[in-house]
């Protein structure tokens, strides 16, 4: 398993234009009673588009 992750991140509200793939993401420590998942699929919901516009 490879110490660091793909994940899509933002740092400031805005449209779709503020999303950014980021391929150096570490892998986040699991500590007990939390599990590690493999995700192989995402989709962005009601709330994600209204967090990243600042709702």
């Amino acid at each position: 398993m490879s110490n660091h992750v793909t994940a899509a991140v933002f740092t400031e509200f805005g449209g779709p234009d503020v999303l950014h793939l980021q391929n150096d993401v570490p892998v986040p420590d699991v500590k007990p009673g939390q599990v590690l998942i493999h995700v192989t699929a995402a989709s962005v919901n009601n709330t994600d588009i209204w967090t990243r516009e600042g709702a």
